[in-house]
């Protein structure tokens, strides 16, 4: 089944980026939709990542030009609105979210489409997010 199109949970990128053994399961979910979109905060999880763990610059940029590959939805008002609205529901209801999370689960809801991840613990909650993992797929 294709999917028209889907966002890219950083966890997901950072399998693909270092070749893990995840990685396979997810490039074939990845092909298998017409649109891979990274939101802005997945680019900026990755980039954190590089510099904590002092990549070099020819690894860095090879990196980069994997990143480029891929749209980047980037922060407007109404990301920004659905953003504040996700994380003052989910903290009305106890649930503690990381701001990445949210940003990336904003991003999949905006765009109307699902959100791959290895972390569904961190997504399943979210009303109306489809997300899809390595081997099943949850409706929330």
């Amino acid at each position: 089944m294709t999917m028209s199109l889907i966002v890219v949970d950083t966890d997901v990128l950072s399998y693909i980026i270092k070749d893990d053994p995840l990685s396979d399961e997810y490039l074939e979910i990845l092909a298998g939709a017409e649109n891979v979109i990274l939101s802005f905060a997945t680019v900026t999880e990755i980039r954190v990542g590089m510099y904590l763990g002092n990549w070099g610059p020819k690894r860095r940029s090879s990196v980069e030009e994997f990143l480029a590959e891929f749209p980047i939805y980037d922060t407007d008002d109404s990301l920004t609105d659905r953003y504040a609205r996700l994380l003052s529901e989910q903290k009305k209801r106890g649930i503690t979210m990381q701001s990445g999370d949210c940003w990336v689960a904003s991003t999949a809801l905006e765009l109307t489409c699902p959100v791959v991840t290895n972390n569904r613990k961190h997504f399943e909650q979210i009303e109306g997010l489809e997300v899809i993992t390595a081997g099943r797929k949850v409706l929330a």
